[in-house]
């Protein structure tokens, strides 16, 4: 029920847009003009309303949730003869939906804690280090209106197993995640899923006439322009360092999607665009000529122009003054595919 209302809320509000296009290009009244930006936006309240009362009939409080997270955990360390203290917060309320989506990476999350308490001579290893017997652990979990956060932090031995299974779950709905292993013991992850809108509000590249979109929950840092940026080389791939991060240069090929930039030197523009994109704990830059744009889209898989082994399996839709445009749409799972092959 819930994907079929934001589909046909992401038609209707991308067919006034275009409407609002014709009508504007054709010089009519300002009173029509008006009248349909008036229409946008009670659509787009009525959005927002029929997405409340639907959130209100299927959802959970956060802090009841992390009460079955947390028993959960207790269980799953009672098998293992692991003595556990666990505290959390919690705060808001999270749709039916977005639960399922973000349990997977939960469970994955704390079996390889569990596992990573075990390394080892875990309980001398605990009492060398001045930690009690009694392993704890801390659970937060948020949700707000744009995305639900899940925070974990143990003081076992680092975050070292499972991290390949929590990337290819959060990936697959264009979250983010990232792992945390402190200097002498202890560790945890930070998740963070987007909550599905009718429309997907995304950034735009364009590569002379061909146009890509990206979802904005994928997008890490954007706008970065750089004049005369030095850039780094190793093994025949580029670089850019940005805010201590150093990030490897790609660009988008119509054909063969993501590709990591390998062009001689001397080809590269002394100015351009870099915009971070990423999944999971995972970020390239990619360089354009052209800063992006940011735009809604109407996200679909329904339509006959897609092959079945093409690099990206949806269309991105907006409408471009009195033109419907269909970009190719670079979700989370695409963005996991192309870094598949890096992942240890």
């Amino acid at each position: 029920m819930q994907e079929q209302w934001q589909k046909e809320f992401g038609y209707l509000e991308e067919q006034i847009e275009l409407l609002h296009g014709m009508v504007c290009q054709n010089e009519v009244s300002l009173d029509l003009r008006e009248q349909l930006t008036e229409l946008s936006e009670h659509a787009n309240k009525l959005e927002k309303l029929v997405h409340s009362v639907i959130f209100q009939q299927k959802n959970i409080q956060a802090s009841e949730l992390l009460v079955k997270i947390s028993n959960y955990f207790i269980e799953e360390a009672e098998k293992k003869s692991l003595p556990i203290a666990i505290s959390y917060f919690g705060s808001g309320r999270i749709g039916i939906p977005m639960v399922g989506q973000l349990m997977p990476a939960i469970i994955f999350s704390i079996k390889a804690s569990i596992d990573n308490f075990l390394q080892n001579d875990w309980l001398n290893t605990r009492i060398k280090n001045n930690l009690f017997p009694t392993c704890s652990i801390y659970f937060e979990l948020k949700a707000t209106d744009n995305a639900v956060s899940f925070r974990m932090i143990d003081d076992g031995f680092g975050f070292t197993n499972g991290k390949k299974a929590v990337r290819e779950s959060v990936a697959h709905y264009a979250g983010w995640a990232l792992f945390h292993s402190y200097t002498s013991y202890g560790g945890g992850l930070e998740i963070k899923l987007p909550i599905p809108k009718a429309r997907a509000d995304s950034l735009i590249f364009s590569y002379g006439p061909h146009r890509f979109a990206v979802p904005f929950s994928s997008v890490k840092k954007s706008s970065f322009y750089m004049k005369r940026l030095e850039l780094l080389e190793e093994n025949g791939s580029f670089f850019v360092s940005i805010e201590s991060d150093l990030v490897r240069l790609c660009t988008i090929d119509p054909v063969m999607g993501l590709q990591f930039l390998s062009a001689e030197k001397s080809t590269i523009p002394d100015d351009f665009y870099v915009t971070l994109i990423g999944v999971a704990d995972f970020q390239v830059a990619i360089l354009t000529l052209e800063e992006p744009l940011q735009k809604s889209l109407r996200i679909t898989n329904e339509n006959e122009w897609i092959e079945e082994d093409s690099w990206f399996q949806y269309l991105g839709l907006y409408a471009d003054q009195n033109i419907s445009l269909a970009l190719p749409y670079i979700d989370g799972n695409a963005l996991a595919n192309f870094y598949k092959a890096y992942w240890k």
